[in-house]
């Protein structure tokens, strides 16, 4: 709204603050080493699909972003799910959603959602019964490796849009996008 040829205060630091937001969300990936692009809504469901049917009660969701998949596979599952993201804005809304959603009844994810603040590749995943990734794929390679030597073998990878190098899937869900392997020979 243009008063008397100026823009008010409020308007102009909103629309300040509006843009600042949009830029940090879309090219945050060239400070923390990694775009942001949310999984569609259907693959999640598949992801949540997968993860019930293979029994996984610890998942990790690997570049978690906003937590999308984190809060959901939580609420319609039941698991406990560690949302790691490096990116502290991402990690501090995650941790927000979660809380907000801590409501009793259907949906809640009460005490099943952590947030891990850090860089994938530091993180220790051996207590997974499964992980979610939606990664670039010049990490994936990468990941496969760290997947392979720190997780138990027959654990659950979910990749969206992207294949590990060098594995073979269990299942290809191509409406979706999505590859789900078992861990193969690992060193635990």
């Amino acid at each position: 709204m243009v008063v008397g040829g100026f823009i008010p205060g409020y308007v102009f630091l909103a629309g300040i603050v509006g843009v600042a937001a949009t830029v940090y969300v879309f090219l945050s990936g060239f400070i923390w080493g990694a775009g942001w692009q949310p999984m569609p809504r259907k693959a999640c469901e598949k992801v949540c699909e997968v993860v019930k049917r293979a029994g996984a009660t610890t998942v990790y969701d690997l570049g978690a972003g906003f937590g999308r998949v984190a809060l959901r596979v939580a609420s319609s599952t039941g698991a406990e799910c560690v949302a790691v993201e490096v990116d502290p804005v991402k990690a501090l809304w995650v941790g927000f959603m979660a809380r907000m959603m801590t409501r009793d009844g259907e949906g809640s994810v009460a005490g099943r959602v952590r947030v891990v603040r850090s860089n994938l590749f530091d993180v220790d995943v051996s207590g997974a019964d499964a992980v979610v990734l939606f990664l670039w794929p010049g990490v994936m390679g990468r990941v496969g490796e760290k997947l392979r030597s720190e997780m138990k073998r027959g654990c659950i990878v979910v990749s969206y849009d992207y294949p590990i190098p060098g594995w073979e899937p269990e299942a290809v869900y191509r409406e979706v996008k999505l590859y789900v392997y078992r861990v193969p020979g690992a060193s635990n």
